[in-house]
């Protein structure tokens, strides 16, 4: 029972009907669950670009019999293009983008997460964002999603050290959701 109470959370931010993105979905902790609350008139987008986690996930999703998720091989990020995910050797969740010397790399393609919307004509109401890191370089990319008007949940994993590690002040990372008109919650 890995995250319960930010999954407790972002299930309670859903309801029937809803778009709901999973970005950085691994094996579907978040997007199955969700897929239930959503329901058949609601969608699920998972995104994972390890072929691993992805296959894996793709596995779940089918063993459970659930028709509302759509797995997506894209990694989102601020451009539109390509990239490379290193791939910790001990922790399947800890893969992240960019090449890091000890860990194996994968090529995977980027895709922000406003062409992804406007290329589908479908936006989220609420997106669960772990991205080991690259959590500003998503946010980046979905500029127009949140100027748009309309109610946007975002949970978002928030590790400072990580953040850190790419040059962003985790403070002035906040401080960017604030500036935006979020109310920022931190749950542990």
């Amino acid at each position: 029972d890995y995250e319960p109470a930010t999954r407790k959370s972002c299930l309670n931010a859903l309801a029937p009907g809803m778009v709901f993105f999973d970005i950085g979905a691994h094996i579907g902790l978040f997007s199955l669950p969700a897929a239930k609350v959503v329901g058949d008139q609601g969608v699920v987008h998972a995104f994972e670009p390890d072929p691993s986690n992805r296959s894996m996930l793709e596995n779940n999703v089918m063993i459970n019999g659930v028709r509302n998720i759509h797995v997506h091989a894209e990694a989102l990020s601020d451009t539109v293009g390509h990239a490379v995910l290193s791939r910790s050797h001990f922790n399947s969740g800890d893969h992240r983008l960019g090449a890091m010397s000890s860990r194996n790399t994968v090529d995977v393609d980027t895709v922000t997460v406003d062409h992804w919307c406007e290329r589908h004509g479908l936006w989220p109401d609420v997106i669960k964002m772990d991205v080991q890191g690259a959590e500003p370089k998503v946010i980046a990319g979905m500029r127009t999603l949140i100027e748009r008007d309309h109610p946007l949940h975002l949970f978002i994993e928030f590790t400072p050290s990580l953040l850190k590690r790419d040059g962003v002040d985790p403070v002035a990372f906040l401080d960017g959701f604030i500036a935006r008109g979020f109310n920022v919650h931190l749950l542990n």
